[in-house]
C-alpha cells in the first residue's frame, strides 16, 4: 500500500466518522444533540447547521429551465456538426454524417438491443451486452414505436429522447435544489452539470440521459416524501445503472432525518414508529427490485444471475476492487511507456482529477449541506472507483449531481469566479467533443 493509498483510506474512515456523527444527530439520537454539549468543541463543530433559502418556482420558472436546457443541447449539436465538418474529412458532410458523430462506442448497442432485445445481440459468440442495463434500450423502443413513422433513423430518435429526457430531468432537479437551496444555487447547480467537460454525453445515445431523468425525479419525489412514487421510480433507478440503486440510501436518510425515529424511541412512540415504517418507510426497498429484473435477464439469456460480472471482466477487463487500488492504477498508467500522452488526457487524467475534486468537496460539504446529498456524492464516488481498467471515470463523475450543489454554493458565494469556472469548463467540454467526434478514446 503506498502513501496515496494510505491517506485515502485515512480520509474513507474520517468522511465516514464525521457523515454519522451528523446523521445520527439529525436522526434524532438524543446523546448527539449539540444542546446538551454546550462546551464540547468537537460537537459543536460537527453538528453545526447552516440554513439556505427555500423558494419554490412557477409555472413560469420552469419553462425558462426547460427553454435553456433545450437549448443548449442544440446549441451542442450545431458546434459538433461545425467540428465535424472541420475534422472528420466527409465530403460533402450531411445529416447522415452528423448522425454518425453520435452514433458511436456503446450507442449501436444499445441501439441493438432496442432493436432486437438481449438474446439476439450477439457479439463474438457471446451476448457481451448483457453488461448494459435494459432501461435505456426499453424506452427507446416504445419511443421509436410511437414516433417511427415519423422518425425512421434508430440513431435520431435515440438523441431526440435523450435531449427530452435531459431537459425534463434538468426541471425536476431544479424544481427539487430550489426548495432546499434556493433558486440561484439551484440553477448555478445545473449550468455546472450542463457545462462538466463530458456534459455532451447527455445527449448521445446512451444513459446519462435517462439516469439523470430518474435520479432528478426521484430527489422531487423524496424532497416531498412521496414514498410510494419514491419506491417506484427507484426500481426505474436501478434499471438504468448500478449505481441507482443507491437511491434507496438517500431515501433513508430522508426518512430517517425527517421522522427522527430515534427521538420517537426515546419518547415511548414505538407504535407509531412500526406503524411509520411499514405504511411509508417500507416502499423505499422497492428499489432493488430493479436490479433483480436485470440480473433475471442475465439468467434468462446466460443461465447465470451474475453472467455480466464474466463478460466485464473477460472483455472490458473490469474486476471489483477497493478505491484506493483503482487509484494506484490510474496513477500508473503515467508511468507507462505503453500508455500514450493521448490516453492519458483522454481517459486518466479526467477520472483523476475529478475524484479528488469529488473527496475535497465531501470535507467542505460534510458540514454545509444536506446528509443525502453528501451521501449520495460519497457512495456514487466509491462505485464508480471500484474496478480496474476505468476508461470512462470522467463520463461517470457526469452524474455525480451533488458535486456540482456543493460547487454551486461555492461560487454561489464567490459570484466573481463563477463566469471564469463555467467558461474553463465549456472550454474543456469543447476540447472533449472535439476528440470524441476524432474518435479520440473518450467515452
Amino acid at each position: 500500500m503506498n502513501f496515496i493509498s494510505i491517506i485515502l483510506n485515512v480520509c474513507f474512515v474520517v468522511l465516514i466518522v464525521f457523515w454519522f456523527i451528523r446523521f445520527l444527530s439529525e436522526s434524532g439520537l438524543g446523546v448527539l444533540q449539540p444542546e446538551r454539549h454546550p462546551n464540547n468543541k468537537f460537537l459543536n463543530f460537527t453538528l453545526k447547521k447552516y440554513e439556505y433559502k427555500s423558494e419554490t418556482p412557477d409555472r413560469k420558472d420552469f419553462l425558462k429551465v426547460f427553454g435553456l436546457a433545450l437549448a443548449f443541447r442544440i446549441g451542442v449539436y450545431l458546434v459538433s456538426a461545425l467540428i465535424g465538418m472541420l475534422y472528420t474529412g466527409d465530403t460533402p458532410f450531411n445529416f447522415e454524417s452528423f448522425l454518425g458523430i453520435w452514433n458511436r462506442w456503446d450507442s449501436p448497442h444499445y441501439i441493438e438491443l432496442a432493436q432486437n432485445g438481449y438474446a439476439d445481440h450477439v457479439e463474438e459468440g457471446q451476448h457481451l451486452f448483457v453488461v448494459f442495463f435494459p432501461l435505456y434500450p426499453w424506452v427507446l423502443r416504445i419511443f421509436h414505436a410511437f414516433t417511427g413513422f415519423l422518425i425512421k433513423d434508430w440513431a435520431l430518435s435515440g438523441m431526440i429522447l435523450s435531449t427530452f429526457l435531459y431537459c425534463f430531468g434538468v426541471c425536476f432537479l431544479y424544481g427539487a435544489l430550489s426548495e432546499d437551496y434556493g433558486k440561484d444555487i439551484s440553477l448555478k447547480t445545473i449550468v455546472l452539470m450542463s457545462a462538466y467537460p463530458f456534459g455532451f454525453f447527455f445527449g448521445g445515445i446512451m444513459t446519462e440521459s435517462i439516469f439523470l431523468f430518474n435520479i432528478a425525479l426521484a430527489f422531487w419525489l423524496i424532497k416531498r416524501h412521496k414514498w410510494v412514487a419514491v419506491g417506484i421510480v427507484g426500481i426505474l433507478c436501478s434499471l438504468s445503472r448500478v449505481q441507482g440503486v443507491i437511491i434507496l440510501g438517500v431515501a433513508g436518510v430522508e426518512f430517517f432525518e425527517y421522522y427522527k425515529p430515534f427521538k420517537m424511541v426515546a419518547e415511548k412512540k414505538g407504535k407509531e414508529l412500526v406503524k411509520l415504517i411499514f405504511t411509508k418507510g417500507i416502499w423505499i426497498f422497492l428499489t432493488p427490485i430493479g436490479v433483480l429484473i436485470y440480473l433475471y435477464i442475465n439468467k434468462s439469456v446466460e443461465g447465470d444471475w451474475f453472467a455480466f460480472r464474466k463478460f466485464q471482466s473477460e472483455h472490458w477487463f473490469h474486476n471489483n476492487v477497493w478505491f484506493t487500488k483503482c487509484i494506484e492504477e490510474l496513477l500508473g498508467y503515467f508511468k507507462r511507456a505503453d500508455i500514450s500522452l493521448e490516453n492519458r488526457i483522454a481517459m486518466f487524467a479526467p477520472a483523476l482529477f475529478f475524484f479528488f475534486l469529488a473527496f475535497i468537496l465531501l470535507f467542505y460539504g460534510l458540514r454545509r449541506h444536506y446528509q443525502k446529498y453528501t451521501a449520495y456524492l460519497f457512495v456514487y464516488t466509491l462505485i464508480n472507483f471500484s474496478v480496474t481498467w476505468l476508461i470512462s471515470g470522467g463520463r461517470y463523475m457526469l452524474l455525480a449531481i451533488p458535486m456540482y450543489i456543493i460547487g454551486g454554493e461555492i461560487l454561489d458565494r464567490h459570484k466573481k469566479a463563477y463566469p471564469w469556472v463555467i467558461m474553463l469548463s465549456a472550454l474543456l467540454m469543447g476540447m472533449y467533443l472535439t476528440g470524441y467526434i476524432q474518435w479520440k478514446q473518450i467515452m
